[in-house]
């Protein structure tokens, strides 16, 4: 059971590379900068300007800074292909994020420090101030970099899912291409009844459910979405009004604009009576398809 829901949550992952290389090497220099004139006083910054050891300093500073954000980025990716899902498996991945992306990390900061010292000045990192002024900020460095690329994986994951919502732009296997059909089934006393598309006056949405409306004034619910049905239509035949309704042509009476929003009063026949609104997006559109 575990095995076969890891493989579903790999499926739901978004395909990420976190192919964000100039947003590293932009954000690590004033990291670096930082990190390297943190502590102090602005007048002996013009002091240290000319001094050959702070741009050393900054140039390490930067390079350390550079190699952190892209171990991070590497392990964020190891991570996503191993199936730690940031929203469906949260606490898992904060574990993990946390024990590959942030303790090591702040590990090997600190060995790349100690190196830096010593190679550089011949001085030992705890004859420093380094652990007390700047590497308080590299750990906070580290946290961001991790928070950033689980928002990265979010932003992603949200879009992901709102791409395959939208009938617009949901990409289907061939064996899936929806058509356009002849007929839809519906809810009936009787049971499931077949009503033929050209009896349907329109589709809309209740609180209980979804509903079809023929013209010989037959309610009927049915069990698919708007967004379901809506790739099934003919779209010479029926147009998405709004979120509510998907209206025939022979349905719509006469629309007017509403107010100065750019939106459309649609009033339809019979068999409802009833005024909808067209919002201003779909506006153009429904006023296209409706005079073609």
């Amino acid at each position: 059971m575990k095995q076969s829901q890891d493989i579903e949550t790999k499926h739901q992952m978004p395909k990420l590379r976190y192919s964000d290389t100039l947003f590293r090497v932009i954000i690590c220099l004033p990291v670096a900068f930082f990190i390297v004139l943190f502590n102090i006083h602005v007048d002996e910054f013009r002091l240290a300007a000319i001094d050959i050891n702070f741009w050393i300093a900054v140039a390490c500073s930067y390079l350390i800074a550079l190699l952190l954000l892209w171990s991070v980025n590497r392990i964020s990716f190891y991570l996503d292909r191993k199936g730690y899902h940031w929203q469906q498996n949260t606490g898992r991945r904060l574990i993990m994020q946390l024990a590959l992306g942030f303790f090591p990390m702040a590990f090997a900061a600190f060995a790349l420090a100690t190196f830096y010292f010593w190679s550089v000045y011949s001085v030992h990192i705890f004859d420093t101030r380094y652990l007390t002024i700047d590497y308080p900020i590299v750990l906070l460095f580290l946290l961001f970099a991790n928070a950033y690329y689980a928002f990265y994986f979010l932003w992603h994951y949200a879009a992901d899912l709102a791409e395959k919502q939208n009938p617009a732009t949901r990409t289907y296997q061939a064996d899936e291409i929806p058509g356009e059909k002849d007929f839809f089934l519906a809810q009936t006393l009787n049971g499931i009844e077949k009503i033929p598309i050209s009896e349907i006056a329109c589709f809309r949405r209740l609180d209980v459910g979804y509903q079809l409306c023929t013209f010989d004034r037959k309610y009927l619910l049915i069990e698919q979405s708007l967004s379901e049905i809506e790739p099934e239509l003919n779209s010479v035949q029926f147009f998405r009004a709004n979120r509510q309704y998907i209206v025939s042509h022979k349905l719509c009476k006469t629309y007017r604009p509403h107010g100065k929003s750019g939106q459309l009063e649609l009033y339809l026949d019979q068999p409802l009576n009833t005024k909808i609104i067209v919002g201003r997006p779909t506006a153009a559109k429904f006023e296209r398809w409706l005079k073609r």
